[in-house]
């Protein structure tokens, strides 16, 4: 009764603490309702897309539906420590000077950004956060230097441990203009922006909108056309978690529903098993109060066990979260079990624990000597509906589960177009900030994969990698034509070995290989063909802008960001070429390379290896990061392993509180046909037959049941589906396979439980059943 009271609440504190976190704990700013996020949108294409600078001013200006609207870009910069430290890469994002005045928010130590931060001067200012001066590698002391690749900046002001934005990782905020561009890369001078504004008072998201799209409006544009949309920025932070987290609340309380059946069916067994006590207590003139106090203590001492036990599941069950769904939640405080938690789970284990076990206390203490009479009144009437009710509810949890498991398998299988994950990437880097030698360096890179397939270990390189924050671009157009249509184009510079490594494999033509260097020869996807040459023919064809390249291959999509991400026009060049043909910006491609190594001599022993070669042939070079590219995949499908983690301990717990339900149910239940068994035994009832008998009320209950959960598992496909969805391209799993497996599942689950029961019931000695009554 403990462990079933203890994980049924802890699975629901534990779902109520995420749901708590995410959709109502506050955001840190002020007056989070008023801000909104301003996004382009076209009828035409899908998606948002970020402002223009000049569109930002334009909006800015008055008289305007906003208050104030700020501007911020994504930024990754290394911190150096101290003198000869590692540098530390660290997300941050440059912001325009008005941006914590719009939020609302204000500085722990300090000050935030003012009109004349704006500036460009030799040491820029900049903001950094709480946690980075707790973590030690800033010293937070106002005015003091804060170095980032050569570059130094004054620390002005460090913002409090609860304020976050755009995202939890971001760890400092500078100036949108404070930083040079030689210094900070091209990122830095961006013409694109992410946008948030603050409403004016009394005005509504919608109205604001309307005004945006009259001030923004372009020659051509139809009346009523929208072309920018206002968003809420509350509801954007919970909208990609709010079907799952919804999802997963609505499970726990199922599994809650069902953990204080079995609470109640398990007390009730309790009762029977002590009926020859109580029977005795009466005998020496025990009082009926007295007997339901023995009860209730009993159940008192049920739950003052249990709710510790729900608060320590909740929390190991959040921890467990978090690995999951790091996206999420670090745009998000991150959960815990905090006091207010603490207080749910008691007085939930508490409501449940007394619902379950008060009503079978009374019915024990006033049934005197009838209690089996009693009992068996009792199950007659609302046993069986409610275990049928419990069969559909399992059956339903664990149709989820199989159906969640089934697409989230379809997602890793299809995750990036690899057939291999057995591989690590690691991410290299120049120790220092000067300017680089890239032929140098791809001299440098080879010789590193050449040292470490001597050592046993084949390896690739590739300037860009999926499930990272590296991408690159070009524009591509038929050449020796009269189409001059361009097209924008992720192009990715890898060695030969890169296909190899990956297991990507050629549709049709042939990969690039060693001997294709100077051979301007290109590698591309079917996205790519349909972009820039559409209805032609496709090997041989020669395309490109400034320079001409010659398409060998076709592979399939390499989704880049996301596993739902569509596929996208890609192009695959050697190093080579690619250094040779594009010289200007060969440094800046140089400066962060991907080296991709197989992993089958273990994880572990390849990154010893890795880091010896590099130790070795490259010196003056750093490891960044090293992950196995498994875990690239599973961090991009947080919110579907929540899913599926979530609907899998559902399930299983289910399963088990179902069939402890059942043994403790079938195990009163023949326990007070001891008699009648004695009786047909001693009459010459074989034991199949006693056995068939018993079975069978759990066969209907079975039988119904399954009945029941499809009906549940069909009416609920379109909640399932809008919380978890298969790769593009990829198709839901059919529902009868769903319900055969959950049927199969449930069925296990019954013949476990009602096994011994049964097979205790078929040995029953008739002399000693008619004696005993």
């Amino acid at each position: 009764m403990t462990a079933a009271l203890a994980v049924g609440v802890g699975l629901t504190v534990a779902a109520y603490s995420l749901i708590h976190a995410v959709l109502l704990r506050p955001l840190p700013y002020r007056e989070p309702g008023r801000l909104v996020r301003v996004w382009e949108v076209d009828s035409d294409r899908p998606g948002r897309r970020l402002l223009r600078d000049r569109e930002v001013e334009v909006l800015a200006e008055a008289p305007a539906p906003f208050e104030g609207i700020a501007s911020h870009v994504a930024l990754e910069l290394d911190l150096v420590p101290g003198p000869g430290a590692t540098p530390v890469e660290l997300v941050g994002a440059h912001v325009s000077v008005n941006l914590f005045k719009v939020l609302g928010a204000e500085a722990a130590t300090g000050r935030t950004f003012r009109a004349e931060d704006g500036e460009l001067t030799d040491v820029p200012p900049i903001v950094v956060s709480r946690r980075l001066v707790q973590s030690g590698l800033v010293s937070g002391r106002l005015g003091g230097p804060v170095e980032f690749e050569g570059a130094s900046y004054r620390l002005i002001g460090t913002m409090p441990e609860t304020f976050w934005f755009p995202d939890r990782r971001t760890s400092f905020w500078a100036p949108v203009l404070a930083v040079p561009h030689e210094q900070a890369g091209t990122e830095s001078r961006a013409t694109l922006s992410s946008a948030i504004a603050r409403l004016s008072a009394g005005v509504s998201p919608g109205a604001a909108q309307a005004q945006a799209n009259v001030r923004l409006s372009r020659p051509g544009d139809r009346p009523g056309r929208v072309r920018y949309r206002a968003e809420p920025h509350a509801s954007l932070l919970a909208a990609p978690l709010r079907p799952a987290l919804v999802a997963l609340q609505a499970g726990s309380g199922l599994v809650l529903l069902l953990a204080g059946l079995n609470v109640g069916w398990l007390c009730a067994a309790r009762g029977r098993r002590l009926q020859p006590t109580l029977a005795r207590l009466r005998a020496l003139g025990a009082t009926t109060g007295q007997v339901l106090v023995t009860h209730l203590v009993a159940a008192a001492g049920v739950v003052a066990v249990a709710a510790p036990c729900a608060v320590l599941i909740a929390r190991g069950l959040l921890q467990f979260s978090l690995t999951l769904e790091s996206d999420v939640f670090s745009r998000t405080a991150a959960p815990a079990v905090t006091g207010h938690v603490t207080a749910v789970a008691f007085a939930a284990t508490v409501l449940v624990g007394a619902a379950s076990c008060l009503p079978v206390a009374f019915a024990a203490a006033r049934a005197h000597g009838a209690l089996h009479e009693r009992a068996r009144a009792v199950g007659g009437r609302w046993e069986r509906p409610l275990m049928v009710l419990q069969a559909g509810l399992v059956f339903a949890l664990s149709a989820q589960a199989v159906f969640v498991g089934l697409v989230l398998q379809s997602l890793v299988r299809t995750n990036v177009g690899f057939t291999k994950t057995d591989f690590l990437v690691l991410k290299m880097q120049p120790r220092g900030a000067g300017a680089v030698d890239a032929s140098l360096q791809l001299a440098r890179y080879k010789g590193l994969l050449e040292e470490l397939d001597r050592r046993g270990v084949r390896a690739a390189a590739a300037g860009t990698f999926p499930f990272t924050r590296s991408d690159n671009r070009s524009t591509f157009e038929p050449r020796r034509s009269r189409e001059h249509v361009r097209t924008m184009v992720r192009l990715r510079t890898v060695t030969s070995s890169y296909f190899q490594v990956t297991g990507t494999p050629a549709t049709r033509g042939r990969l690039l290989a060693d001997g294709d260097a100077g051979s301007h020869l290109v590698v591309v996807n079917d996205a790519f063909l349909a972009a820039v040459l559409p209805g032609k023919a496709e090997l041989g064809r020669r395309v490109g802008q400034q320079y001409e390249w010659t398409v060998v291959g076709v592979v399939p999509p390499v989704r880049q960001h996301g596993v739902h991400e569509e596929a996208q026009a890609e192009a695959y060049v050697l190093f080579d070429d690619a250094l040779a043909l594009w010289p200007t910006l060969a440094p800046l491609a140089m400066r962060s390379v991907y080296v991709l190594a197989e992993t089958t001599r273990g994880v572990a022993a390849t990154l010893r290896i890795v880091r010896t070669a590099v130790a070795d042939q490259m010196p003056e070079f750093t490891i960044r990061s090293a992950a196995p590219v498994a875990d690239l995949i599973g961090n991009h499908l947080g919110r579907q392993r929540l899913a599926a983690a979530g609907a899998g301990a559902f399930a299983v717990v289910s399963l088990i509180l179902a069939g402890l339900g059942l043994h403790a149910l079938v195990s009163r239940g023949l326990a007070l046909r001891g008699r009648e068994i004695g009786v047909r035994m001693a009459l010459g009832a074989t034991v199949r037959r006693i056995a068939l008998d018993s079975a069978r009320p759990i066969g209907v209950v079975y039988a119904t049941g399954v009945c029941l959960g499809t009906a549940l598992l069909l009416g609920g496909l379109s909640a399932m589906r809008a919380v978890i969805v298969p790769p593009p391209g990829g198709r839901y799993p059919p529902w009868w396979a769903i319900a055969a497996t959950s049927a199969a599942i449930l069925f296990a689950a019954f013949a476990t439980a009602g096994w011994r029961p049964i097979r205790t019931a078929t040995r029953v000695d008739p002399a000693d059943s008619l004696r005993a009554d």
